[in-house]
């Protein structure tokens, strides 16, 4: 979809879909498109690039309800359910994104650019990206902005890299309230749960707990490097010491 057109995708499935040498598995947004998708199902769909399921881009918009992203895989590089980038807004509510895989970064999402990613209510179940800029479950870089609330990431896991369930890089934002959980997230670097480096800004409040995250080097649950900005507020972190580092 492109340019100003409208579209809904209603309880269907998009299964086994593949887009060699391009983004994109199941579904491509760009232009100024409005896209709503609900109570669909998007499994074992893959992209040699970014987007093994849906790509949304420029400044178009995307919501997404009570969907299901499975085994997709972006090959070389981001997204393995959605791929945001440019000045797109998306918002996501009672879905899952389980065993997601990514040759790069951000095993269930990625948002880069300026784009603007609400996240509600959603579980990042044994999603992983390999090696790259991280983020198990969730990377954001770039200014792009994620705002996560309630929703629970587990299981996921940064290989050869730092964020097991979410990296924040460059001028991104991330802010993860309203009882979000982290709980048995792995990185073979730094931060277990979350990595914020660069000049990125993490928010961490209203509530969300941490719970046996590892890294094999810093920060069991949050590391943090370079310019970063670190606000923790109402946090519950259960976990062997040290948890947060920086």
């Amino acid at each position: 979809m492109s340019g100003s057109a409208s579209f809904t995708l209603i309880n269907s499935t998009l299964a086994n879909n593949s887009a060699p040498d391009v983004d994109a598995g199941a579904m491509l947004i760009a232009g100024s498109a409005s896209v709503t998708v609900t109570g669909c199902n998007f499994t074992g769909n893959q992209a040699e690039y970014n987007a093994a399921a849906i790509s949304v881009g420029e400044a178009s918009k995307l919501r997404v309800t009570s969907c299901t992203f499975t085994k997709g895989n972006a090959t070389n590089y981001a997204g393995g359910g959605i791929y945001a980038i440019g000045q797109a807004t998306v918002a996501v509510a009672n879905s899952s994104f389980v065993e997601n895989t990514v040759g790069c970064s951000g095993g269930g999402l990625s948002a880069g650019g300026s784009t603007r990613v609400t996240i509600t209510n959603c579980t990042f179940d044994q999603n992983s990206a390999a090696f790259g800029l991280g983020g198990g479950g969730v990377v954001a870089i770039e200014e792009a902005k994620v705002f996560v609330q309630g929703s629970k990431f587990r299981s996921n896991m940064a290989v050869g890299s730092s964020g097991g369930a979410i990296s924040a890089r460059d001028h991104s934002l991330v802010n993860a309230t309203d009882g979000t959980q982290f709980a048995h997230n792995i990185a073979e670097v730094d931060g277990g749960a979350i990595m914020i480096i660069g000049d990125a800004t993490a928010v961490v409040d209203g509530g969300a707990m941490f719970y046996n995250n590892s890294a094999h080097y810093a920060g069991t649950d949050i590391h943090a490097n370079a310019d970063f900005s670190l606000v923790m507020g109402d946090a519950n972190i259960s976990a062997t010491s040290p948890t947060v580092s920086w």
